[in-house]
């Protein structure tokens, strides 16, 4: 289950508390959880955004940071945050087709997430190019409408129980 942290709750003191309140009240398994924020909320705070991503870590609560390579995270505070997942902002793979200042940022982003072992998953994929592109870059999660238009919540809770769904942040393999 992937939750999105807004700048107000992500600036809150008790945030770490609520989740693990959250976590005991509904006997959810933290390893189910991952939260998420924006890069500009991560870059907020940066020392900050650092522990609480560590502590998240702790309790086994997995973490992403959308939006990435078009805002104003810096390598060595991405470097620093302990995270899960790095969500590649949609205009860079909207124009990686006829970008190639695009094309190099995803491809950087990618080989990043490899040798920091932090999954990379490519953002508004909606075209069978921009998808085979990824795949050649060695990108291994999508998402998009060509994976899949939003669905209501009760088609969502049936592709969840038939396990179909995929595990990261409703990414799918490209």
């Amino acid at each position: 289950m992937v939750v999105n942290i807004s700048a107000l709750h992500f600036a809150s003191p008790n945030l770490l508390d609520e989740i693990r309140a959250i976590l005991r009240e509904t006997k959810i398994d933290p390893a189910a959880l991952q939260l998420e924020i924006t890069d500009r909320i991560a870059m907020t705070d940066p020392q900050r955004t650092a522990d609480l991503l560590l502590q998240f870590q702790r309790i086994h609560v997995s973490t992403a940071i959308d939006d990435n390579g078009t805002g104003g995270t810096s390598l060595t505070h991405l470097r620093s945050f302990s995270i899960d997942l790095l969500k590649i902002d949609r205009p860079l793979v909207t124009t990686l087709l006829s970008d190639r200042a695009s094309r190099d940022v995803i491809e950087l982003l990618l080989k990043l997430g490899r040798n920091w072992e932090i999954e990379v998953a490519a953002q508004g994929i909606e075209k069978t190019g921009q998808c085979e592109a990824l795949r050649e870059l060695g990108c291994r999660l999508s998402q998009g409408y060509l994976c899949s238009a939003p669905i209501h919540a009760d088609a969502a809770t049936h592709l969840l129980r038939a396990q179909v769904a995929p595990s990261l942040s409703a990414s799918r393999p490209v």
